[in-house]
């Protein structure tokens, strides 16, 4: 195949596409609505907590008979939901 201008543009704009294609496939959570509950543990200190707060629409915490696990996961914190 001989190589000519044209012929690179389109392979340098393939290959942009593609790289938009690819970052673009790690997009935020897009809600279409109200979103009643969201629950972020992100923010919160590592430890037991006795409750969740919700900062969702509906408002509230989710207080918990047992202490809840907040732990680090991937440098992020996080609830630990066990099997108990």
């Amino acid at each position: 195949m001989k190589t000519t201008p044209a012929n690179g543009l389109k392979l340098g704009l393939a290959a942009f596409a593609a790289a938009v294609a690819i970052t673009s496939a790690q997009a935020d959570i897009q809600v279409a609505g109200s979103l009643y509950i969201n629950v972020d543990a992100t923010a919160s200190s590592v430890g037991l907590a006795n409750g969740i707060a919700n900062s969702g629409s509906l408002g509230g915490v989710f207080d918990s008979t047992n202490p809840v696990p907040l732990t680090t996961v991937s440098n992020v914190n996080a609830i630990l939901f066990t099997n108990t």
